[in-house]
């Protein structure tokens, strides 16, 4: 997940950044901040990660869910997409 992510950050100015919850049933990493464009994409492997969370769930775990501070503005540094 974490490279999917690092993968969607490319971006030339601050309209191209969206800020998204990342979270399944098993793991919660707040928010992380990504291109627009890759919106969908890295929602389409949230959802193929949440699948994976059966057997997870199965043994008895619990995801652990962190205290998540507010997202920032969503801008490009550099060309990433940054928080």
């Amino acid at each position: 997940m974490v490279s999917q992510i690092e993968q969607s950050r490319a971006c030339t100015a601050d309209a191209e950044c969206a800020t998204i919850a990342v979270a399944t049933r098993c793991f919660d990493m707040c928010t992380r901040t990504i291109a627009v464009s890759r919106k969908s994409a890295v929602q389409a492997a949230l959802a193929d990660a949440d699948t994976s969370c059966a057997d997870f769930l199965a043994a008895g775990c619990h995801a652990v869910i962190p205290p998540c501070l507010p997202p920032p503005n969503a801008t490009c540094v550099q060309g990433k997409c940054t928080q």
